[in-house]
Parts: structure tokens; sequence; C-alpha cells
């Protein structure tokens, strides 16, 4: 029963509304309604040094947008979503991203591995 917000912002989204002011707003206007608390991230906290895979990974996601930016520049907006099916580099429509997560769940309907799950509980 317990509702949450959730404010995420990058170091360089904005050079006026940054993390303090957000959170200094959130706290004048909420009052005794909410609590208001920010963190910082570092880069261990999101996950450490990326490894040489993430680092390949992200130029193949990037790569991909690109080129589907480029071929679309004339085109009206539109929304696609870039990742990594089995070992390759796939696009595809936001709607239909959304429609194979189990949002409950908060995870894909179908997982790769979901298959593999009785023989990893046999050792």
């Amino acid at each position: 029963g317990r509702r949450l917000a959730l404010i995420i912002l990058n170091e360089v989204a904005s050079k006026t509304y940054d993390i303090d002011m957000i959170r200094r707003i959130m706290e004048e206007e909420g009052g005794d309604l909410f609590d208001v608390r920010s963190i910082i991230l570092g880069h261990i906290q999101r996950g450490g040094s990326p490894s040489p895979f993430d680092r390949i990974l992200a130029s193949r996601l990037a790569a991909h947008a690109i080129t589907l930016l480029a071929r679309n520049r004339d085109n009206s907006p539109y929304f696609q979503v870039v990742g990594l099916r089995g070992n390759r580099i796939v696009d595809e429509s936001l709607a239909d991203a959304i429609d194979e997560l189990d949002w409950p769940c908060e995870r894909p309907k179908e997982e790769w591995f979901a298959d593999q799950l009785a023989l990893a509980r046999s050792f």
C-alpha cells in the first residue's frame, strides 16, 4: 500500500535543475506529506567498473541505435528499444518491448534461462 516516486537525473541533465535544487523544491512543496531523499550514485554503486564485455556491448548498442536514427532522420519521431537477444543486437517498438514484460513481477514474461532452472537446481 506504500506509494513511491522516483526521479532520476544524470550528471548533465541540467545545469540549473540539479539534484539539490529538485530535492529542496520537493521538500518545500511536500511539507509533511512525504519524505524526500537524494543519493548520488558512484560508479561502484552503479555496478562497478565496466568489463570488456560491457564496453563492447555498449558500443554495439550505440552503433545500432545511431543506425536506426540515421535511417529514420527524415521521418516523424518514433520510439524504438535496442537490446541484446541471444548474441544479436535487435530493435523493436516500445509497445512490443512493453508487451514482453510481466509488470507485477518486474521481469520478462519469457526468460531465456527458464528451461535451465531444473538443471541448475540439481547441483
